[in-house]
């Protein structure tokens, strides 16, 4: 997936990944922990305006949280 989405971008450095620094960097790399209703700490979303995307069904607890919050937030 991460090759066909870099492909589709006009630099491969527009490729958005999880920072080496962040503090859940191994949860949110390794595909083994999913997120749930209270923890959201191995989830990687990226949001720009209203495009919301997750990285894999693992986060779809998150996914679902920020997109109600976006819809809460529209007038």
């Amino acid at each position: 997936m991460q090759s066909e989405v870099t492909r589709a971008l006009d630099s491969k450095d527009d490729l958005k990944d999880v920072p080496y620094d962040d503090r859940y960097f191994k949860r949110k790399t390794q595909g083994t922990a999913r997120d749930t209703l209270i923890d959201d700490t191995p989830a990687f979303l990226v949001v720009d305006g209203n495009y919301l995307s997750a990285c894999w069904p693992g986060d779809a607890h998150t996914l679902a949280k920020k997109f109600d919050a976006i819809l809460k937030a529209q007038p």
